[in-house]
């Protein structure tokens, strides 16, 4: 066995996957999927900064 064709743990070889040409529905579906995320995320934080702190 070659060292290439193991993982890390030296148990199962490593299966290659063939890379799946994907369509433009599918790449804009995954864009939106990384960008709405994040989009939310920088609104909850700044509407967290406009809280009053209350002492």
């Amino acid at each position: 066995m070659s060292t290439e064709n193991l993982n890390q743990n030296n148990e199962k070889p490593v299966v290659e996957k063939e890379k799946k040409e994907l369509t433009p529905q599918e790449l804009q579906k995954r864009k939106k999927m990384i960008i709405f995320p994040l989009l939310f995320l920088l609104f909850a934080v700044d509407v967290a900064d406009l809280r009053p702190v209350r002492g």
